[in-house]
């Protein structure tokens, strides 16, 4: 992740949300973005079997309550913002 940060010119926090944010958004297939260690995590396919597109709800840019920062979820999703750690959620 540093590396990337290095040659983007940008914060490693800033690169792991975005790539975080592509691999949500499937714009990178079998890819996990640890968010503890923000370290790439490439998933084989066996352990990520293809989801029917039927069933899921399209993401879904949310701003945090508290401070203001941007995730993305899906339609009854949680997560904990990575700025405040605030719950956030998309009903």
């Amino acid at each position: 992740m540093a590396q990337i940060a290095a040659d983007v010119g940008k914060q490693p926090i800033v690169v792991s949300h975005e790539l975080e944010r592509m691999a949500y958004l499937g714009l990178l297939p079998n890819v996990h973005i640890d968010p503890i260690t923000h370290t790439i995590v490439l998933i084989s396919d066996r352990a990520n079997p293809p989801t029917d597109a039927a069933d899921s709800s399209p993401p879904r840019t949310v701003n945090c309550s508290t401070c203001g920062a941007r995730t993305v979820l899906r339609t009854g999703e949680s997560k904990e913002c990575d700025y405040c750690h605030t719950i956030v959620n998309y009903a």
